[in-house]
């Protein structure tokens, strides 16, 4: 769900989770871009959702809503100019990097500092109740080399290999391959990016070398 959508207190975005979460109780809940959505619209609906026998009223059902089987994810970019901060660090050392690593606990702090100061008027984050029911907090870094290869290689896979496997008739054996120096022109052109866009630049890159 697109929690920016929740933009004033009683939208109907939170309708379409409740009719989600009547349908499968045990579902997996994503709410992307979760620090546009309205604070009010968080304490009305999430701060007794995320509970442990919580849920929450729909109104316009009339019904209550359990939610205390389903799973919630809350992706949010707050804080993602911390980790960019250390972009050239991470990825020196993105394969040996653990919990206790003082990059990884440095980063940590600064993150749970930024929470705090952030005012809960305008974003959800800034509300210590609400910090206090998120059980669990998952940094997201930038891909080392050898990964922004893996990705250079599932583009090609994804947008070449499989257009032209779907594309020939089924009697005719078809294989596709490419040059390394394809993967290593892919890595070095579109991974080294600020990380605002993700891969959506490589994608392209490769839709594009497709075309020509």
């Amino acid at each position: 769900l697109d929690a920016s959508r929740w933009s004033q207190v009683g939208i109907e975005g939170t309708g379409q989770l409740t009719g989600a979460l009547l349908a499968a109780p045990d579902a997996v809940v994503l709410l992307d871009e979760f620090e546009k959505a309205h604070p009010e619209a968080i304490s009305d609906v999430l701060l007794s959702a995320f509970e442990d026998n919580g849920g929450f009223k729909d109104t316009k059902l009339d019904k209550y809503v359990p939610t205390s089987r389903a799973t919630f994810i809350i992706n949010t970019n707050v804080g993602s100019d911390i980790v960019l901060q250390q972009r050239e660090r991470i990825q020196e050392r993105s394969d040996k990097l653990t919990a206790k690593d003082p990059l990884v606990v440095q980063i940590d702090q600064q993150f749970q500092q930024l929470l705090k100061d952030l005012p809960s008027s305008i974003n959800p984050f800034g509300r210590a109740e609400f910090r206090g029911r998120v059980d669990e907090w998952v940094m997201f870094y930038p891909y080392s080399q050898s990964q922004i290869g893996d990705v250079a290689r599932l583009a090609l896979q994804q947008r070449v290999l499989s257009y032209y496997l779907h594309s020939a008739p089924p009697s005719r054996r078809l294989a596709i391959g490419w040059d390394p120096r394809v993967i290593n022109l892919l890595a070095s052109k579109y991974g080294g990016t600020d990380g605002s866009e993700g891969f959506r630049p490589m994608l392209k890159g490769v839709d594009s070398m497709h075309d020509q």
